[in-house]
């Protein structure tokens, strides 16, 4: 199975490439300091660096689709430390438009469920004369919100399509979509392991909620608009240091796990796409 396959390749190559780890690095660092600066700042100095939050995300995709293309070199042979620029500012424009299509997608599917949500929540609130309306409600949510996760779902794959298999911006968004109609089920796994991966590299964040809980029920949140607003340093300078350490290994096991299982269904749909040929020759 695919998963399983491409999680042991995708350890082995972390075991033998650990510079990949670099990229990784560059990525949770920078949004380690951007996530510290907004909790030690408040007022005007808070929507800077939430300013910054996004400025970080827009430069981030350069190292990401570096990223990938130094996880395709670790598979090919041996990744060169270089490949991190160099492939990643000749994938930048194709991956940033690529993003902005998901995005389009995405918030056009959620306007379509939340539309045929509400029609249908109407429709059988009427029909029962509101009785019930508490548990159809959640229903209706639940609906719509695994709705509006569909392209996310089936798109996902966007990134190593274009920097692994060099497609433009529309086609990866096609060969995402057939990559993963094609392995549905193998699909559903992958992102099984990476929601126990993810929960791992939320762990510091989740800790910090739990602890401050209290503190954070008594006016930060109302007074700056952000929820860990105005800790202090002595807070989230250690928040700030385990969540880039979590978050370059979290960081670095997805884009090589992800390459490994993208890799694998792609080769095990053209073999089974020549096997068609080949009978029907």
């Amino acid at each position: 199975m695919a998963v399983v396959s491409s999680l042991s390749i995708a350890v082995e190559t972390l075991r033998r490439n650990p510079v990949l780890f670099v990229a990784g690095a560059v990525v949770a660092f920078l949004n380690a300091v951007v996530a510290g600066g907004q909790m030690l700042s408040s007022g005007p100095a808070r929507i800077a660096w939430s300013f910054g939050t996004f400025v970080v995300q827009l430069a981030s995709l350069v190292f990401v689709a570096g990223a990938y293309g130094m996880v395709a070199e670790a598979f090919d042979g041996t990744p060169r430390l270089g490949t991190i620029l160099s492939e990643g500012k000749a994938n930048f424009a194709d991956a940033l438009a690529a993003t902005l299509l998901l995005v389009v997608a995405a918030v056009a599917v959620f306007v379509v469920a939340i539309v045929v949500g509400l029609i249908g929540l109407f429709a059988v609130i009427s029909s029962n004369g509101g009785g019930n309306s508490p548990v159809i409600l959640v229903l209706v949510m639940g609906g719509t919100y695994l709705l509006a996760l569909v392209p996310m779902f089936f798109l996902q794959f966007y990134l190593p399509a274009v920097v692994v298999s060099d497609e433009s911006p529309a086609d990866s968004l096609k060969q995402s979509y057939r990559l993963v109609r094609r392995n549905l089920l193998s699909t559903l796994g992958f992102d099984a392991v990476l929601a126990v991966v993810t929960v791992v590299g939320s762990l510091p964040i989740i800790l910090l909620y739990a602890r401050y809980a209290g503190s954070l029920a008594t006016g930060t949140t109302t007074q700056t608009g952000y929820p860990l607003a105005g800790l202090s340093p002595e807070v989230v300078v250690p928040y700030v240091a385990a969540t880039a350490v979590l978050g370059t290994v979290t960081s670095t096991f997805f884009y090589v796990y992800q390459v490994a299982f993208y890799r694998e269904c792609l080769s095990e749909t053209e073999d089974e796409a020549e096997d068609r040929s080949a009978t029907g020759a």
